[in-house]
């Protein structure tokens, strides 16, 4: 296997799959962001992903966890077409947890309500990178590594961008972004 330090240009093939048109974009859309205007906006299919090998993660830190229960009833309301009892994987890195408390579920949440309801059946996992001194800089390479490091990482990485980030040292910043653009080629 080699690894490459930037992007290589690939093509592929893909089958058109059944989008909400631009014009069906609801009224309702003006005053929040449901997953039938993200699909109406951007013309996400519609229809259930075929399936597939390829997993899809979003990034969790400092102990933050998916509820699963919030899932299942983001579903129900807003993709009732889906299964709501949909699941995910948990990848543990540096001891990162999933805890299923009745409250106190973060940011994560809710990015794992929309990729699940987005994806429409891609199989996902919740990527939970543990407290590790509790820095943030520190927990960031960790998860890199770990997914550089991994035979089959997700294809896709939904990492969340908050303003703590934005203050990371510039030396983090770009480690960072060369990690997470690496891609594995089987040679």
């Amino acid at each position: 296997m080699k690894r490459l330090s930037s992007v290589a240009s690939t093509t592929a093939t893909t089958t058109k799959a059944a989008v909400a048109p631009r014009t069906s974009v609801s009224s309702d859309c003006s005053v929040g962001w449901t997953p039938s205007c993200l699909q109406a906006l951007y013309e996400i299919p519609i229809t259930p992903a075929p399936p597939v090998a390829d997993l899809f993660g979003i990034s969790g830190f400092s102990n933050d966890f998916a509820n699963l229960r919030d899932v299942t009833g983001f579903l129900k309301e807003f993709r009732p077409d889906l299964n709501p009892n949909t699941t995910f994987a948990l990848i543990s890195v540096d001891d990162g947890i999933n805890k299923q408390l009745p409250g106190g579920a973060g940011e994560i949440t809710i990015d794992m309500q929309y990729a699940l309801g987005l994806t429409n059946g891609i199989p996902a996992a919740f990527i939970s990178t543990g407290i590790v001194a509790n820095d943030l800089f520190t927990e960031f390479p960790d998860q890199a590594n770990y997914l550089v490091s991994s035979l089959n990482p997700p294809q896709t990485i939904v990492h969340v961008f908050s303003s703590r980030e934005s203050l990371a040292p510039a030396a983090v910043a770009a480690f960072l972004c060369n990690s997470y653009a690496q891609q594995t080629f089987d040679d």
